[in-house]
């Protein structure tokens, strides 16, 4: 509401002949204003102000590559399925342009043993790299990248940047330069389960640590068929690392809490943080740690005191968290 005019009049005419005279000199609030006029930034801090009157330029994160640098994708595999790997690079050549360029590594191998492609590069700007999805389901700790700049002659490059390392998977696709640097041995693993082979009669069971990978044991399990031979048969497992008489240390002895008696098919398992359970003789459980690494491509085998030439393993497995070791 409009206050009206401002003073002390001695009557009723004074007053509407000052409001008249106070609304003629107001201005025009329906004339159109003058977009020539320059804005008057009257109510803005100085800070501001000199904030608004700054040109702003774009920026964003790069990594200069010259004629002499060769980008390298490296991966470990352990996906039988997985047969090729690929990143795609944004590249932004000297006159501007962006360059999408493809890196790929084509007859993959899933021995874990280090697989490569390789790219040289001219004079420009690296902008941006992404792992693309796999051919295949892949999980966290089956497929290892890394891409790496080398710098000098194909005879003898050496590695002067790592910018990409990780694991691929179905769900994940390892990228720089907003992704994180991490080890194949760092955070979450593959869960998987190996199986034994059944051996003959009279025979210890075996499973072999596969060679460049690192396990946490959680879980074993498996069925001893006794035969009726007389006799107790005390079962222990061994977890050991390296392979069994080249020096090879026990990681854990592992025993039943109760012998197996003759003509039993006793289903048998052990586990991380579980207690002793013998509910039966053809029934039992045994504890195994919480945190049991194995690193040096090692071995589990039975060992059964009492074993007959009759009795056998069937259906042995053990059950690991695995993360390829390089």
């Amino acid at each position: 509401m409009d206050p009206g005019p401002l003073g002390s009049f001695d009557d009723l005419d004074a007053l509407l002949a000052a409001s008249a005279a106070d609304n003629s000199a107001a201005p025009d609030s329906t004339a159109a204003p003058d977009l020539t006029a320059p804005l008057e930034l009257s109510t803005v801090t100085p800070e501001l102000a000199a904030a608004l009157s700054t040109s702003f330029n774009a920026t964003m994160t790069g990594q200069y590559l010259t004629p002499n640098d060769t980008l390298q994708l490296s991966c470990w595999n352990s996906n039988p399925n997985l047969s090729s790997v690929s990143a795609f690079l944004r590249f932004l050549q000297p006159d501007g342009t962006l360059l999408i360029q493809a890196l790929t590594i084509q007859q993959l191998t899933s021995d874990r043993t280090h697989n490569i492609a390789t790219l040289p590069q001219a004079e420009g700007v690296l902008v941006g790299i992404v792992m693309q999805p796999p051919g295949t389901a892949t999980y966290r700790g089956q497929c290892f990248v890394a891409v790496d700049i080398l710098t000098g002659s194909a005879a003898s490059p050496v590695t002067t940047l790592r910018l990409l390392s990780d694991y691929l998977s179905s769900g994940f696709l390892p990228n720089w330069p907003d992704g994180v640097l991490r080890s194949a041995t760092e955070g979450d693993g593959f869960h998987t389960v190996y199986l034994a082979t059944n051996p003959p009669p009279g025979a210890e069971f075996t499973i072999n640590q596969p060679a460049g990978t690192r396990w946490r044991v959680y879980g074993w399990g498996g069925i001893l068929e006794t035969s009726s031979t007389a006799g107790n048969r005390v079962v222990q497992v061994t977890f050991q690392d390296g392979p069994v008489g080249s020096g090879g240390q026990i990681v854990f002895l592992a025993s039943l809490p109760a012998p197996v008696t003759p003509s039993q098919f006793a289903a048998l398992a052990l586990g991380a943080g579980m207690g002793p359970v013998s509910p039966s003789i053809d029934a039992q459980a045994g504890p195994l740690p919480s945190d049991m690494y194995m690193v040096l491509a090692g071995q589990v085998f039975g060992s059964v005191t009492g074993l007959s030439t009759t009795d056998r393993w069937l259906g042995v497995t053990v059950s690991v968290e695995e993360w390829i070791d390089v």
